[in-house]
């Protein structure tokens, strides 16, 4: 079974990109740290990096498996490299699910012009690809730090597991903690982020649903 964000899909997004010139609301060795459960059970810890570099981001993200997760071993590991615009340049990402293996995602351009090719290798070794023909992709760690950045994003494509998704962020208003939140679903998968309704504009809570269940992730740090 598959699943986006951690789950977690690549996105790019069509419209104007005039915010490139202004500032980030993060800093530089900024470090996220979610408390990460499936279907209510605890699982472990999720740690998410951003570190500038020349002409762009590297964002890492990895679980640290605790509880049900060392129990199941579960486990997801994501590396993305974007340039200023936050458009992924390299992007990978290992899958651990229990009862069926580990999954293996690979996104990678070889010249700016060039379109993303995505490779995807499965539990049983078998390997099936295809290329994004759109530039402006975001993958699963880099969609975080675009939605801060761009809260009045309107449409978003999505590297899948199989193939690019066409989706409609839903604005989903403020909870009562005053998050504002929003909804991408597409194939049977849905992603939920609700970020702090301030000038850094911080990931709280992330859930990502499929028919295995849900996962969730909440900021602790």
């Amino acid at each position: 079974m598959k699943f986006a964000w951690p789950l977690l899909f690549c996105l790019s997004v069509l419209g104007p990109s005039a915010w490139a010139a202004r500032g980030v609301p993060w800093a530089s060795g900024e470090k996220l740290v979610y408390r990460f459960s499936w279907v209510g059970l605890e699982a472990g810890e999720l740690h998410v990096t951003a570190t500038a570099q020349a002409g762009g981001w590297r964002f890492e993200g990895r679980l640290i498996p605790k509880g049900l997760g060392v129990l199941l071993g579960y486990g997801y590991e994501v590396e993305s490299l974007v340039d200023e615009e936050l458009y992924t340049l390299r992007f990978s990402k290992t899958l651990i699910e229990p009862f069926r293996g580990t999954t293996r995602l690979l996104a990678e351009r070889s010249a700016s012009q060039e379109p993303l090719a995505v490779t995807i290798i499965e539990p049983d070794g078998q390997k099936h690809g295809y290329k994004a023909d759109v530039r402006p992709v975001l993958d699963d760690l880099s969609v975080l730090y675009f939605l801060r950045l761009n809260p009045e994003a309107r449409v978003v494509q999505m590297v899948d597991f199989k193939a690019i998704i066409l989706s409609r962020p839903e604005v989903l208003g403020k909870d009562k903690e005053g998050l504002l939140g929003y909804r991408i679903a597409q194939n049977g998968a849905t992603i939920e982020i609700w970020l702090r309704n301030d000038a850094r504009r911080t990931p709280v809570f992330l859930a990502f649903g499929r028919d295995w269940g849900r996962l969730e992730a909440r900021l602790i740090e």
